[in-house]
């Protein structure tokens, strides 16, 4: 059935209720990802069909105007929330240069690379680390996005 494009849904944390407004992170995932297996005899292998189910979302806490949230719903619910804070990250002066920010366009491409001691740490299991990697993506998304990168 996969996920809802938009999701609200109520959570109780510390003896308040909040009311969670969020949109599927579509600019997370190209069409189809491009994920890079290791097979157990150590040969390489892209994964040809997309693997994932988009899961991954961001939004805001209902009247918290300055929050922010970055979940996923693949398996319960993962991710940050928060209330009221600002994130900055600004170059030092010495290595800024001027450009012109309507006519530029800027991206950021992220790899994420498991190490063999991580694999080993979820067992091996790629599917889980896909979608831990996946998390941990949404999660920078969701910083630059916050921070104006």
């Amino acid at each position: 059935a996969g996920h809802p494009d938009t999701l609200q849904f109520e959570l109780q944390m510390r003896g308040q209720h909040f009311l969670f407004d969020l949109q599927k992170n579509h600019a997370l995932l190209p069409k189809p990802p491009n994920i890079f297996l290791y097979l157990p005899n150590g040969t390489g292998e892209s994964l040809r069909s997309d693997p994932v189910v988009h899961c991954f979302y961001h939004g805001s806490v209902r009247g918290y105007p300055e929050s922010r949230v970055a979940l996923s719903t693949c398996s319960g619910l993962r991710g940050v929330i928060a209330f009221n804070s600002s994130l900055s990250l600004e170059l030092h002066s010495t290595h800024r240069r001027r450009r012109d920010i309507l006519s530029e366009t800027k991206y950021i491409e992220l790899v994420l690379v498991v190490d063999h001691q991580e694999f080993l740490n979820y067992q091996k299991n790629n599917k889980t680390i896909i979608y831990r990697m996946l998390d941990v993506a949404n999660q920078v998304d969701w910083v630059s996005v916050t921070s104006d990168l």
